[in-house]
């Protein structure tokens, strides 16, 4: 199942949704639902992908963290084309980490269909 969290802001391209269906076999493997936590709108660096609907950050917190670098391995090898980031520590310089939280960031520089 996928789910995005109240907010969120989709205009994903088509190569986003493929990768999600993508991350909803994976997440499967650990019985976890897809949780879309971001999508266009919220804080990222300068050359974030996500104000140009080229990448999501789905949440991890729900899953054992024991569990988390496998489920990034296993999306980086599904996703050889994709940015895929284990992010377990806030960005430096982020102003506001009351609303971060670790999670797995996936993103697609690759020519859109």
């Amino acid at each position: 199942m996928i789910s995005f969290k109240p907010g969120t802001k989709l205009g994903l391209v088509p190569e986003i949704w493929g990768a999600l269906f993508v991350a909803e076999d994976v997440f499967k493997g650990v019985d976890a639902p897809v949780v879309v936590t971001s999508g266009r709108e919220g804080q990222h660096i300068e050359t974030s992908l996500h104000p140009v609907g080229r990448a999501v950050d789905l949440r991890i917190t729900h899953i054992p963290s024991i569990r988390w670098g496998a489920l990034h391995k296993v999306l980086t090898f599904r996703l050889p084309q994709y940015i895929i980031l284990l992010e377990t520590t806030p960005p430096a310089g982020l102003s506001d980490v009351t609303q971060w939280a670790p999670h797995i960031h996936i993103g697609y520089k690759g020519v859109v269909a």
